[in-house]
C-alpha cells in the first residue's frame, strides 16, 4: 500500500524559537514531512512582544501553520526576581501571535506550553483533566499561568472563530544542545557541568540544592520534537496533551546517576535549606499515544550518555576550577527552557556560585593502567565475572572474525558492533564457537551518540576499532563514505573511549594501514618512522584516524595504539579484494564455471601475510606496559603476478591462459611498492608471521576450489529437480 502523503506536505510552517534547544530539533522533524518551507524568525528582527512586528512577520511570510515555542524562562532565582516580566512577556507574545494568526487566516496554531502550569499538588501521574484543580507551585506560577493562558485563548478562539489551535504540555526536556550556563540552566545540564568540573578539578564534593526527595520526569529533546511534529500533523482537538516519557525519578537518584556517568566519585552534599520546588512531576501520557501515536523511544540512561558526550565534546574545554560545586535541585529551576528562542531567553537569573570547602587534588583510582589477566589464568574464562571484556567494531569482517576467535580462546567476553542492514551478512561469525548473539549490538561508528551509549554501557577493557570501508579502489568512487567511516568513525570511538577512561580503564586499538605510506619505492621498507604520503581517499582517511589516535594518547593519557598492518589475506577476505578475487576465479575456472579473470595492475607489489597471524599482533599491542604504534608485516614483497602464478599452479593451470587486463580496475593513483619493516614488533611484541606467501595462496585456493566444487554439484543436480 502506498503511504498517504503528509498533511504538512507543501505547507509553510513558522516556528518561533526555532533557533533554540528544542526548536532546532522540531525544525528537523518538520522537514521530514516535506513542507514548502520551515520559517524561523530571529529575535534581532522580530520582537514577538510587539503587535505590529508580529503582524508584519505574518504578512511577509504568510505561514499556514505556526508552532509557538519561544518563551522567556529561567531558574528558581530568575523566577523569583522576575515574576512580573516572565508573566507579561510570555503572555503578550502568545496573545499577539495567536490573534494575528487568526486574522491572517493561519490554518493551525500549535502552542507548546509547560507542566509548570499544573497545580502544585496535582495527583501523580498528572492527567490533563487536573490542570485547573489548584494553583501552580509558587516559584513558577507567573510563568506557568502565562503559558496556560495559551490554552484558554486557543479554546476561546476555537469556540468563537473556529480557529484550529492545539496545546501541548511537554515535561522537563534534556539532551545535546541544552543550556549549560550555570546562571540559567536547569537541573540536568547544571549537574552535568558541575560534576565534570568537580571531577576534573579534583574537588572533594558538590553541593546540591534541596533534599533530593522531589521527583521529576524527563523527556529527551529529540523525542519531544518528534511528538510536536506528530501533533502538528495529526492532532486537531481542543484538549491539551501531555508529552513525556512516563518514567519518574527522584532528584537524589538523578544526581547519583549523573555523577556516576561523569565519573565523579566525591561526596554529594544536600542543602535542605534550599527549595525542592514542586514535590513530584510525572505525566500520564496515554492521550498522546492514543491521539497521534507518540511514545518516547530514548531510555533515560541513553539520553544522559549522549548529553554528557555532547557537552564534553562541544563545551568541555572550558573548565572552571573550584573547591566544590553547587547546583540547584529539581527542575523547578525552570522547566527546561524548552521553548526558548533567540531574544526571548536573555535571562538574568541567580547564579549557583561555588561552595567553599577543603580541596585536595587526588589521583583518580581509574587513571592507572589495567593490567591484563594472563591467558592461562583460571580467572580468564568467558564464564568468569573477571574475564576481560573486548568490544570490536567491524566484527563481521575478516579481521574481526579472526580476532573474535583469538580473544575467545584467551577467555575474553567478546562483544561486537554490527550494522543493521536489510540483509544480514554474518557468515564469518557463524563458525565461531562462544560468540553469542546477545553480544552482537546494532550500531554504526558514524553515529557518535550510539557509540558513546554502547561503550559506556558495556565498559569494555579493550576496544578494537577495525570498522572501515577498506577497499582502496572503491574509496575513489565513494570518498565521502570512506572518510565518514574510516576517519570520523575512528574519532567517534576515540571520544567514547576517552570518556569511558575517566571512570573505567580502557585500552584502544586503531587499525592503521600500510596504504598511509603511499608506496614510493625509495621509502621501502616502511617502518614506524617512514613519513606518510597516502595516495587514495582510504589512505588519507586512515592517516587522519592514525594521527587522532596518537593525539588522544598524548592529550588525554589514553592507552591508545595503532597497528600499521600491511596487506593480510585469508579465505575470509572480501570477494572484491584482488587476492580473493583471484582464488575464487581459480576454483571456478578449474571446475569449468568461469572462463576468464579480469584484473588491473599486475605489477603492483605488496607485503602479504595471513590475517590469522596478524590479529595475534593486534592483541599483543594492547598487552604492553606502555601504548605505542607498530608496523605488522612479513618483510617480504610479492607482485600480483606472483600471486597469480602460485594460485593457478596449485590447480595445475597456467594463469596466462585465463587472465586479461581491464582498465576499470586500475587506480587513479597507484601504490607501487609496499614492504614492511616489522623489526620493532619482533623485538618488543615477540611477534612474527607463521604463514608463508606460498602457503597463504594455497590455503585460499583450497578453500575457494571447494566452494566451486559445491557450486558445480548444485548445478548438476538442479536440472533433475525442476
Amino acid at each position: 500500500m502506498t503511504p498517504s502523503p503528509s498533511l504538512l506536505l507543501g505547507k509553510r510552517i513558522l516556528v518561533t524559537g526555532g533557533a533554540g534547544f528544542l526548536g532546532i530539533q522540531v525544525c528537523r522533524q518538520l522537514n521530514e514531512f516535506a513542507p514548502a518551507e520551515v520559517i524561523v524568525p530571529r529575535s534581532a528582527k522580530h520582537d514577538l512582544r510587539e503587535p505590529a512586528v508580529v503582524r508584519e512577520l505574518l504578512r511577509s511570510k504568510q505561514p499556514q501553520v505556526i508552532v509557538h515555542l519561544a518563551a522567556v524562562v529561567g531558574g528558581i532565582g530568575a523566577n523569583r526576581e522576575n515574576p512580573g516580566r516572565y508573566f507579561y512577556e510570555n503572555a503578550v507574545m502568545a496573545i499577539h501571535l495567536m490573534e494575528e494568526a487568526r486574522r491572517a487566516g493561519v490554518e493551525k496554531f500549535v502552542s507548546v506550553g509547560t507542566i509548570c502550569s499544573y497545580p502544585k499538588h496535582t495527583p501523580v501521574p498528572f492527567q490533563e483533566d487536573e490542570l485547573w484543580n489548584g494553583y501552580p507551585e509558587e516559584t513558577n506560577a507567573p510563568y506557568g499561568l502565562a503559558k496556560k493562558m495559551m490554552l484558554v485563548q486557543g479554546q476561546a478562539y476555537r469556540q468563537q472563530y473556529g480557529f484550529n489551535a492545539i496545546t501541548l504540555l511537554p515535561v522537563n526536556l534534556y539532551g545535546p544542545g541544552d543550556n549549560f550556563d550555570p546562571q540559567t540552566s536547569h537541573v540536568i545540564p547544571a549537574l552535568i557541568k558541575k560534576a565534570i568540573e568537580a571531577r576534573d578539578s579534583g574537588a572533594d564534593y558538590i553541593d546540591v540544592w534541596g533534599s533530593g526527595s522531589a521527583s521529576r520526569e524527563f523527556l529527551f529533546v529529540r523525542d519531544a520534537a518528534r511528538a510536536i511534529a506528530l501533533a502538528t500533523e495529526h492532532y486537531n482537538d481542543p484538549a491539551p496533551v501531555n508529552l513525556g516519557s512516563g518514567t519518574e525519578i527522584t532528584i537524589r537518584t538523578l544526581v547519583e546517576m549523573i555523577c556516576d556517568l561523569c565519573a565523579f566519585t566525591g561526596e554529594i552534599r544536600w542543602d535542605a535549606t534550599k527549595p525542592d520546588g514542586q514535590p513530584r512531576r510525572c505525566l500520564d501520557t496515554s492521550r498522546a499515544k492514543a491521539a497521534f501515536g507518540f511514545e518516547a523511544s530514548t531510555s533515560f540512561r541513553d539520553g544522559l550518555c549522549e548529553t554528557i558526550t555532547w557537552y564534553e565534546r562541544e563545551q568541555g574545554g572550558a573548565r572552571v576550577e573550584g573547591r566544590g560545586s553547587r547546583v540547584e535541585s529539581a527542575d523547578s529551576r525552570g522547566e527546561n527552557r524548552a521553548a526558548r528562542g533567540e531574544g526571548h531567553s536573555d535571562l538574568n537569573g541567580n547564579g549557583n556560585g561555588h561552595a567553599s570547602a577543603p580541596h585536595s587534588i587526588r589521583s583518580s583510582p581509574l587513571a592507572t593502567r589495567n593490567s591484563p589477566l594472563p591467558s592461562h589464568s583460571p580467572l580468564a574464562t568467558s564464564h568468569s565475572p573477571l574475564a576481560r571484556r573486548a568490544l570490536i567494531t567491524g566484527i563481521t569482517g575478516q579481521d574481526g572474525s579472526y580476532l573474535s576467535e583469538l580473544l575467545l580462546s584467551k577467555g575474553y567476553e567478546v562483544h561486537g558492533i554490527v550494522r543493521r542492514n536489510s540483509s544480514i551478512t554474518r557468515n564469518r561469525l557463524d563458525q565461531i564457537s562462544g560468540l553469542t548473539r546477545d553480544h552482537l549490538h546494532y550500531g554504526d561508528v558514524t553515529d557518535a551518540g550510539s557509540m558513546m551509549r554502547l561503550v559506556l554501557e558495556l565498559e569494555p577493557d579493550e576496544i578494537y576499532n577495525l570498522a572501515a570501508q577498506s577497499h582502496v579502489r572503491v574509496s575513489f568512487d565513494k570518498p565521502s563514505y570512506t572518510v565518514d567511516v574510516a576517519a570520523m568513525g575512528a574519532l567517534n570511538m576515540l571520544e567514547a573511549a576517552k570518556l569511558l577512561n575517566k571512570r573505567h580503564p580502557v585500552r584502544f586499538y586503531q587499525a592503521s594501514t600500510s596504504e598511509m605510506f603511499g608506496g614510493a619505492p625509495h621509502t621501502a621498507p616502511q617502518s614506524e618512522t617512514t613519513p606518510f604520503h597516502p595516495r587514495s581517499p582510504y589512505g588519507c582517511a586512515k592517516a587522519f584516524a592514525h594521527h587522532q589516535t596518537v593525539n588522544y594518547r598524548e592529550a588525554y593519557d589514553l592507552f591508545a595504539c595503532c597497528g600499521l598492518l600491511f596487506n593480510h589475506e585469508s579465505p575470509r577476505r572480501g570477494e572484491s579484494f584482488v587476492t580473493r578475487k583471484i582464488t575464487l576465479a581459480v576454483g571456478r575456472i578449474r571446475e569449468g564455471l568461469q572462463e576468464k579473470l579480469y584484473l588491473g595492475n599486475l605489477d603492483a607489489q605488496r607485503d602479504w601475510g595471513f590475517a590469522g597471524d596478524f590479529v595475534e599482533a593486534m592483541w599483543r599491542i594492547l598487552q604492553q606496559e606502555e601504548p605505542d604504534d607498530y608496523v605488522i608485516a612479513t618483510g617480504e614483497t610479492h607482485s600480483v603476478r606472483e600471486f597469480l602464478e602460485v594460485a593457478f599452479a596449485h590447480v595445475d593451470l597456467d594463469w596466462q591462459d585465463y587472465v586479461e587486463l581491464d582498465e576499470r580496475f586500475y587506480r587513479p593513483t597507484e601504490v607501487d611498492l609496499l614492504l614492511g619493516d616489522a623489526s620493532k614488533a619482533r623485538e618488543q611484541l615477540g611477534w612474527q608471521p607463521q604463514t608463508s606467501f606460498d602457503e597463504l595462496a594455497r590455503i585460499m585456493v583450497d578453500h575457494d576450489w571447494h566452494l566451486a566444487q559445491q557450486e558445480r554439484r548444485v548445478r548438476e543436480v538442479q536440472p533433475l529437480t525442476r
